[in-house]
This record gives C-alpha cells, sequence and structure tokens, in this order.
C-alpha cells in the first residue's frame, strides 16, 4: 500500500486490489472533525495526487468505506457511490468510485 498523503488527520493510501482487478484507495481518518481550511487542504492535495496517478494511466480509483463518515469524505472530494461490497472479512463496505 501506497500512502499518498498523510497528516493527524487522516491517511490516504493506494493499493491495487487483486480481487476486483482496480485501483482502491484507503482513508483512515484519525480526526473527528475538519475545518473548512483542512477540506480545502486536502481537496488541493487529491487534485494534485489524482494527476500524478492520471499519468501513470490510472484512470479510476475505487473507495471501500467501512462507515459512513468514510464514504461521505469521499463523497465531499468526487467519489460518487457504486454499491455495497462484500469484503473478504465478511463485512459489507460502501463502494464508490472516481474518474481522475
Amino acid at each position: 500500500m501506497d500512502v499518498i498523503f498523510e497528516d493527524d488527520n487522516l491517511i490516504y493510501s493506494l493499493s491495487f486490489s487483486k480481487e476486483m482487478k482496480q485501483w482502491v484507495t484507503h482513508v483512515d481518518l484519525k480526526g473527528k472533525k475538519f475545518t473548512h481550511q483542512q477540506l480545502k487542504k486536502y481537496k488541493k492535495l487529491l487534485k494534485i495526487e489524482l494527476q500524478k496517478l492520471k499519468n501513470k494511466g490510472i484512470t479510476k480509483v475505487y473507495g471501500i468505506s467501512e462507515s459512513k463518515k468514510e464514504r461521505h469524505f469521499n463523497m465531499i472530494f468526487g467519489y460518487v457511490p457504486e454499491g455495497i461490497l462484500l469484503t473478504n472479512d465478511g463485512l459489507l463496505n460502501y463502494l464508490t468510485v472516481m474518474e481522475t
């Protein structure tokens, strides 16, 4: 798993899912709330990182979220709901997708 960016509030990383045969982003939310300034910072960082992924030929990334909070975070940044996914651990997770 490659960490795209990390700070005191979150870790945003990327890995390739062999099961899905797709690139998957991972969001680990450490902070309880985000300020408007932090959200603007994350949007700017994400835009830069998505362009880097696109330059590498990655045109679509998926988000697998365990909680509604994580799914909502993904949707703030442009992911759209794709459905529900049963993961290997037997849990249902929210699936979102975004074009780079």
